[in-house]
């Protein structure tokens, strides 16, 4: 989910000057991820991580809610976005994102200080 937040809003300010989420990311050694994601989810009312196993037996945590997403609140530009991040993604797993975030400028350049990553390297995204 991390990966996938990275993405949908760093396309989204390439794509429409701004992020859809509003939040920061800091790049750390498993990739980009929002800035104190544990509790960005932790504040969202409904949704609960459950630990799932994985093909390879690793174990994971899966966001889930009860309630549904209502699509109206997007605009046509938010949801071209959020098309486009689920097209490029729909057949990859965790891992295979995960990999490919580490390919990103974005992530590269960040790591190594676990900096914040500007919003610039948007326009250099090679996997979106």
């Amino acid at each position: 989910m991390n990966k996938l937040l990275f993405y949908t809003d760093f396309l989204s300010y390439r794509e429409n000057g701004q992020a859809l989420t509003g939040l920061k990311f800091k790049a750390i050694q498993y990739g980009p991820v929002p800035d104190r994601w544990d509790k960005v989810y932790a504040l969202l009312d409904d949704i609960s991580q459950i630990e799932v196993e994985v093909k390879n037996g690793y174990i994971g945590n899966k966001l889930v809610s009860d309630i549904s997403c209502d699509l109206s609140s997007f605009t046509n530009e938010q949801m071209e976005v959020l098309e486009k991040v689920y097209n490029t993604f729909k057949n990859d797993n965790a891992a295979s994102i995960s990999r490919k975030s580490h390919e990103e400028l974005a992530w590269i350049d960040n790591n190594g200080l676990h900096t914040y990553i500007d919003f610039k390297y948007a326009f250099s995204l090679k996997n979106i």
